[in-house]
Formats: structure tokens, sequence, C-alpha cells
């Protein structure tokens, strides 16, 4: 009998536990794509889990493929929010590097092109092939398996991309999961899609930009949208090709929104005006996350009744994070150059226009041929061969002719407009200490010409010369960008000897410059900076005296040192030391606001440098950092003009 009662008993434990897992129904969270907007994913999440609703299945598109496979493996809203923020969006969605992890001699090229095309027969179908994005993605899920069923993860999840060969919709539920959410966003003919068993995957969008049928089929029972897409554009937003092109994609995108929609429990629409897909700027970023919080608490009723119906309870967060790692910044290393062509472009409102033109090709060996073409008053033609010894060591041999056609300014008043060829031959070698610090050497061949006749007072007092040049250097660089840095430093130390082929007398030449960045808050850097030039002769040929001139180190000749207040260039004394402070006041999203000045000792004698003429000078500006480099607008002043001056400046220095 008492065996009876216990056969009872135990039929009724197992009944309860079956009827009560009947009742605990399923729940999917849905992620639409968008670009940056999709970032708004990650406030939305948090609403979601602060309310303890547990999410059994999480799919995902584009962004939000991202944001939900990294959720998938145990990374928290608060943990996303942190890589969001501490990341360069711009810098992972493009191929290029951070600036302080790019060596020597690369650093050189970085920050001076628009765009780069590459020259090579592989497929490609894009001009970014995603490898930022996919390192990073690739170390925030380090721990997890090359070929994984996402099933298995802490919270099943699926992406979604779009098959070009087949044009249908390509559910990734198994494989590498870094891989899988790059697919997700291979936006065509931006990023590479991603080739693989024969499918060609681009951004998912294309067939299901909302896949609420694919967590009704992973076994779903109630299903919660985030939709992170903009709102079609009216009549009165559509007088441009680019207006036109985005609403097509967004028609696509949201073909069958509405009948989705009837399968949506809760949907969670984020209000994105404003914004782009490619609104990566912090401020926006914030901004959308915010949002999306926001667009979650609107639906904090339909929500609770979610949860109450389900039946389920929060997941503990335990058994939630067994991938987390840690959400630094994370960069990647500088590639080889390969094959590719390169053009830069710019405009001041001195010199007016220029171009530049790069072509490199580079061998699995590291030995490199490049041919640069610069366009504009001042033109060049360069050539060089450069032998990878190792991977530190490089023999290198160029040829450059350069035009020149430069005002020189004497206390503000245009003097001379003096136009020289110079044609130099050079052999060197480097080598890379670290990676920011590169010393070298080399002998080369200099000839210059000038095509114009001015007396000796004039500055030129004969109109060829010819130098050996012996030379040695020494450069060192952290700054994590060229223009706005908020940490880092430069240096950079060097000595030629000219033993003249001519008339002329030898002479040597010392320089020094030093720059470091000091971040006195989020949107206030501080650089203090020191340049030095120091030539042994009097007479020297007019290329190799010192020159003073605006913002930037040798913009316009190799003997030009950066003084703020001088709006053109103008020759100085051969002992020149000038002390520095830039003040970079962050606005918003790239916007600054620039002050800067300069104090100066210029003398012939070096004994003297500290006794005679002094200078100084200092600009008020403001700077934009866009795309196609700084933009910026400065007002000088310095006691060598005499008068207020004005400077403008477009595009990357070259």
């Amino acid at each position: 009998m008492a065996n009876k009662n216990y056969l009872v008993v135990l039929l009724i434990i197992l009944s309860i536990g079956v009827l009560n897992a009947q009742s605990q129904k399923k729940i999917a969270v849905v992620l639409s794509g968008g670009g940056a907007k999709g970032v708004a994913h990650i406030g939305a999440l948090k609403v979601i889990e602060d309310m303890g609703i547990p999410v059994d299945y999480i799919v995902g598109t584009s962004i939000g493929a991202i944001v939900g496979g990294l959720y998938s493996v145990g990374y928290t809203p608060q943990q996303l929010d942190s890589i969001v923020r501490n990341n360069d969006w711009l810098a992972l969605i493009s191929d290029k590097t951070a600036r302080e992890k790019v060596p020597f001699p690369y650093k050189n090229d970085h920050n001076k092109f628009v765009v780069s095309f590459p020259m090579s027969k592989k497929p490609r179908g894009g001009f970014i092939e995603g490898r930022n994005i996919l390192k990073l993605i690739n170390e925030l899920t380090i721990n997890i398996e090359d070929s994984i069923n996402f099933d298995s993860l802490p919270i099943p999840f699926a992406c979604i991309a779009t098959d070009v060969v087949t044009n249908k919709k390509e559910v990734i539920r198994t494989g590498n999961l870094a891989e899988a959410m790059r697919a997700s966003m291979g936006i065509p003919l931006v990023f590479t899609p991603i080739r693989k068993n024969g499918k060609v995957l681009i951004d998912g969008g294309f067939k299901d930009n909302l896949a609420v049928e694919t967590a009704k089929e992973m076994g779903a029972d109630y299903i919660i949208a985030i939709d992170a897409q903009s709102k079609l554009a009216d009549a009165e937003h559509l007088n441009g090709v680019p207006e036109m092109l985005n609403q097509l994609m967004l028609m696509i995108c949201q073909s069958e929104l509405e009948a989705k929609l009837k399968m949506v429990d809760v949907y969670i629409k984020v209000n994105v005006d404003g914004y782009t897909a490619a609104s990566f700027g912090k401020d926006a970023l914030n901004t959308l996350i915010n949002r999306g919080e926001e667009a979650a608490k609107k639906q904090i009723n339909l929500l609770g009744i979610i949860k109450e119906k389900s039946g389920g309870n929060e997941i503990p967060q335990a058994t939630k994070s067994p991938y987390q790692t840690s959400s630094k910044k994370h960069l990647v290393h500088y590639p080889s150059s390969g094959k590719n062509l390169k053009i830069g472009i710019r405009f001041d409102s001195e010199y007016i226009a220029a171009i530049l033109v790069k072509a490199t090709l580079e061998n699995s060996k590291g030995n490199s041929f490049n041919i640069a073409l610069r366009g504009g008053k001042q033109s060049y033609f360069d050539v060089q061969y450069s032998i990878s010894l190792t991977k530190k060591q490089h023999l290198f041999i160029n040829n450059m002719l350069s035009y020149n056609d430069i005002y020189i300014y004497h206390n503000g008043s245009k003097q001379v407009n003096p136009t020289y060829i110079v044609n130099s031959t050079n052999i060197g070698y480097s080598k890379l200490i670290t990676s920011n610090l590169q010393a070298s050497i080399g002998l080369g061949i200099e000839n210059s010409k000038h095509l114009s006749t001015f007396s000796k007072e004039q500055l030129f007092s004969s109109k060829r010369s010819s130098f050996l040049n012996y030379r040695a250097s020494l450069n060192y660089e952290t700054f994590n960008s060229l223009h706005y840095p908020d940490k880092g430093s430069k240096m950079e130390l060097g000595y030629n000897k000219y033993e003249s082929l001519t008339s002329y007398p030898s002479f040597y030449t010392i320089n020094l410059n030093f720059q470091k960045a000091l971040s006195l808050s989020k949107r206030t850097v501080i650089i203090p900076m020191i340049y030095s030039r120091f030539v042994s002769k009097m007479e020297v040929p007019f290329i190799y005296k010192n020159m003073i001139e605006g913002h930037v180190v040798n913009r316009y000749t190799g003997n030009q040192l950066s003084f703020d207040g001088i709006s053109y260039s103008e020759v100085c004394e051969p002992n020149l030391a000038i002390m520095k402070m830039r003040i970079n006041q962050g606005l918003f999203d790239k916007h600054y606001l620039v002050l800067a000045g300069a104090y100066g000792f210029n003398s012939h004698s070096f004994s003297k440098l500290f006794n005679e003429r002094k200078l100084w000078g200092s600009s008020l500006g403001y700077g934009y950092n866009s795309l196609i480099g700084p933009i910026e607008l400065f007002i000088n002043y310095s006691n060598r003009t005499n008068y207020v001056g004005g400077y403008l400046n477009i595009g990357f220095d070259f």
C-alpha cells in the first residue's frame, strides 16, 4: 500500500512538472538592421533585462546581428554600451588602422589619402574588406569554437544574410559566429561579401530586415521586435539622387514590414530621426542608445504582460555570461600594402588646390615599388624601390623631381615669387627599433635650378646648386590622431651634411621637433611643442634656409617650421627655436575650437640666439575633422607681420 502511495505522489509531481514546463512560453527578441542607428538596440535590451524578462531566442540582421550575437554569448547591455563607447567605429568599419598602431614607414602615408583602390585580381565586390570589425568581433568571441551550433549558446541565436547567388534569405545558425555576424552586415559595394561553400553573402536587410518568421521557426511563442530603421521620406525630402537611393534602400528593407508586425507581440520602434546609418560619432551613438531605452520604456506595460504570460523566471546572470571578455579598445595590426592606388586632395587659401596620387606594389616578402605624383603649384614625381632585409630593416633607393612655385613674404608683405626645380637621388637604410621608433641613414645628390632671377638681396646668389647629402634621422610617434590627438607624442631628430659640388660652401643642418598631447578632460587637449632648426652657414641656397609659416611643419618646403600667427612663408635667420602651445577644445562630435600661440628666438649666431630678435604669434580657429581631412579656418596675428590675417585649409596635409 505504501508503495502505491509513493507511486501516486511521484506521478503527481511529474504531472505538475510537465504542466509547468508547458506553461513556460518562449520569448524571442528580434533586432533590425540600420547601421549606426542599430546601437539603439542596446538601450532597449537594458530595459528588457532590468525587467527580468527571460530571452529564450535572439535573431538579428546587419548591426542587429552584431548586437544580438554578442548578447547571445553573454555580454550584458552595460558591457555592450561600454564596447560601443570605447571604440572608434569609423575606424572599425573601415580598413584603416589606429594611427598609434601603424608602424614606420607606413605611418608617413597615414591620414594623407581620401580613397584607396585595390589593384588585385582577387574577387572583392566592395571597397572595404571589413577586417577591423571582423577582428573586433573575433576578439570579443575568442572563447567560442570556430564551428559551433548557435543553439548551444547561452541564448540560441540566428543571424540573417542574403545569398546573392540564389537571391534568397540565408539563416545562419551554425559555423563561425564572428564570420556569420560579419556576413550579415556586408553592405553591397561597400563591404566585400563573405564567400563560403559557393555562397556570396551580403547584408541580410535585403531579404529580411526584421526576421520575425525566423524567431517563430526557432520555437518562439512571443516576439519582441526592436526596429531601428528610418521612416520613408515624404515628397518634400526626395529632391536629390542620395535621397532617392536611400528611399529605395528603405523600400527594399521594409517591403513586408506590415505583415511582419502582425506576428509581433511587442513592437519597440526607436525614433532615429536626424541620424543615418553612418552616424558613428560619439554624441550620436550616446543619443541613439538613450533613444532605444526611451522607446522600450514606452512599451513597458506590454513587456510586463509578456513576462507574466511567459511564466518563466529571469535567467541567472552567472549562466548567461560564460564567454565574456574585456570591453577595452581593440586595435589591429597594420597590414602590408599589397597592390593599391591612393588619392588625396586638399585646398588652402594660399596655394588653392593640390592632388596626390600614389601607386604601391608590395610583394609577400615586403619588397615594394612606389610611384607618387603630386599636382599643383608644388608638384613632384617620386619613384622609390624598397628592399626588405628583415621585417624591421629596409634598404631603399628613390628619385624625386619637384617643381615649386611659392610666395615668400617679409614682415607680412609679399616679397618674391620664386620658381625652381629640384632633382634628388637617394639611397638609404632604415631600421624599425619599435613599431613607433625608426632610425635612418642615407646618402644622396640634390641638384636645384631656379627658373626665376632675383638679386642677392632677394634670396638668390646663384641659379644652380648641387650638393652631396649625408643624413641621419630618428623618428618617434604615438599620436592616436595626426590632427586632433588626445594622447601620444611625436619626436623628430635629424642631421644633414651638405658637401657642395658647385660654388657654394659646404654646411650642415640640425633639426629637433617634439610634441606631446595632454588630455585635461574628455574634450580639452593641450599640446606643448618645441621646434628648432640650425643651419651652420649664412650663405646657403634659398631651399635650405630657415622658413616659418602656419600650423604644419614642412608643408611647402623641407625647411619650413610651424609658427602660429603667420599665414604665409617668411625667411628667417640660420638659428631658429620655437616654443608653441595648442589647445583643442572639443565642442561636439568632430568639431573643435582651436587656440594656439608661439614664441620664437631667431638669430644669425647661435651664441646670440636668446638675445636677438624675438617672435611671437597667436591663432584662433575652428576645426572640423571630416572624412576628407580637417576643415580649418584660422584668424592669425604676429609681431612679425603686425596685422590680422586669415587662413583656410580643407583636406589632409601632403
